[in-house]
């Protein structure tokens, strides 16, 4: 899960919010980069929402400071459960991100800081029963990490 960066070369709709922008935009308008809106000279700062194709089902909402990633992002199966949320800081993943399966069911849980894992790392079966759990460092695994079977039960230690 490296950057997830972004930069939205058209707008199709806007709608604004009381307090901030708050802008609306299609699937189809993802390169990556600085985010401007088109006709605008300043980057931009605010909050975007994404929607699927052709449809009213909302696929990300994210924020953005001075053109880069920054705050809460949240993406969105086309059933409208929450697929994965967490925080962006100057275009990095940065704190506490978490994953859903389609059903709302926790499937990840990890730690990041400028774009790097570091932390407790968490994986569980949809049953909620964890499947397997430990630490990273710098992108790698090191400590204690145990695998589980869907029971609960060990499968493995090891540690790095």
């Amino acid at each position: 899960m490296k950057r997830f960066s972004y930069i939205f070369l058209t707008i199709a709709f806007f709608s604004a919010s009381c307090s901030e922008k708050n802008f609306v935009i299609t699937e189809d308008s993802i390169p990556s980069d600085i985010f401007y809106l088109e006709n605008e000279i300043k980057p931009f700062t605010g909050k975007c929402t994404i929607y699927y194709r052709n449809t009213e089902t909302i696929k990300e909402t994210i924020s953005f400071k001075k053109g880069v990633l920054n705050g809460e992002h949240t993406s969105y199966y086309k059933n409208g459960q929450v697929k994965r949320k967490g925080s962006y800081v100057n275009g990095c993943l940065h704190g506490k991100w978490t994953g859903y399966d389609m059903e709302g069911h926790k499937v990840f849980e990890a730690e990041y800081k400028n774009d790097t894992l570091v932390g407790r790392f968490i994986t569980w079966y949809s049953s909620g029963v964890i499947r397997e759990k430990g630490s990273y460092k710098n992108n790698h695994r090191v400590g204690e990490w145990h695998s589980f079977d869907e029971a609960g039960m060990t499968i493995s230690k090891v540690i790095l």
